[in-house]
């Protein structure tokens, strides 16, 4: 307190996590400044209801996701009072095709076989489980594909790998499906697939569905939460209806067997990203949204 009165801060600014929340509600009462919250995740109880209740009465809201905001305006905030400053991703130079091909033998896929990946922590609203399920109708009519599943169990959810690799094995998945686990070269893996697979349940702003779109990878994905703002169906990716394995196996099935046109989604994806998800215009409209509110009287 004794640094922010001497700082004499215009708004006080933190992301939802609870202790950055209540911490930032202390000072920004105390010293009669504006107070913005800036939320990445959905509406629920494990916002706490101090965050939840401090959601209706700060100044603003700034969401990730339209899909955010609409959550947050059934959650009672009023519309003028939340913006939707969507993530973003810089477009990363094109791997060329050596690294790409010396990337994919690295991981034992055979030359010219269709490679599709998962990229998120190991936890089943990811959708993991349903990837492993689709992926085995993908080998039905594409046996050389093979699938990398990139990531690591979170404290919350202690032996989710040993359950999702005993599925991969009760599947016959053994030889086709690789998990990774955590890694520090996720950019050099998403150059190296044909397919990215992100069948998670309501999911915010998918930043792994933006990172492969800018590596000209085509994405299928749930039609569900951010991933609707992520993926242009049928333009930079395929959309399916949520939960369902068979379409989810059909989508993958169809890029898997229609390379020219995955690599034209891939290529859409990347040019996409490139006019609409950039840092440079993100912060723009973020610094133009933090100088209104904190110029504006703090509600009573």
């Amino acid at each position: 307190m004794a640094i922010a009165r001497e700082i004499k801060p215009d708004a006080v600014y933190s992301c939802q996590q609870q202790w950055d929340c209540k911490a930032a509600t202390y000072l920004a009462r105390k010293l009669d400044v504006p107070q913005i919250i800036h939320l990445h995740y959905i509406i629920g109880p494990w916002l706490h209801q101090p965050i939840l209740d401090r959601l209706k009465t700060c100044e603003h809201v700034i969401t990730v996701s339209d899909f955010i905001r609409d959550m947050v305006l059934e959650h009672g905030v009023a519309a003028d009072r939340a913006t939707s400053v969507i993530n973003t991703m810089s477009v990363p130079a094109l791997r060329s095709p050596s690294e790409r091909e010396a990337t994919r033998r690295a991981f034992g896929v055979p030359d010219g076989a269709p490679l599709i990946g998962i990229v998120a922590r190991l936890d089943p609203s990811k959708g993991q489980a349903d990837t492993l399920h689709a992926f085995v109708e993908v080998l039905k009519l594409a046996p050389e594909a093979r699938l990398l599943i990139v990531g690591s169990e979170m404290s919350g959810n202690p032996g989710y790998t040993d359950e999702l690799k005993s599925l991969s094995s009760s599947l016959g998945l053994d030889n086709r499906a690789v998990f990774l686990g955590r890694r520090d070269d996720v950019p050099r893996i998403m150059g190296a697939l044909d397919v990215f697979v992100h069948p998670t349940r309501l999911d915010p702003c998918p930043l792994s569905v933006l990172e492969a779109s800018a590596a000209g990878v085509p994405v299928v994905a749930y039609a569900e939460g951010g991933a609707n703002e992520m993926v242009a169906t049928g333009v930079t990716g395929l959309l399916t209806e949520p939960g369902n394995v068979t379409q989810l196996a059909q989508s993958l099935l169809h890029l898997v067997r229609n390379p020219a046109e995955a690599r034209s989604m891939g290529a859409s994806g990347r040019e996409r990203v490139g006019k609409l998800f950039q840092p440079g215009d993100a912060g723009l409209a973020f610094t133009n949204l933090v100088t209104r509110v904190a110029s504006e009287p703090v509600r009573r």
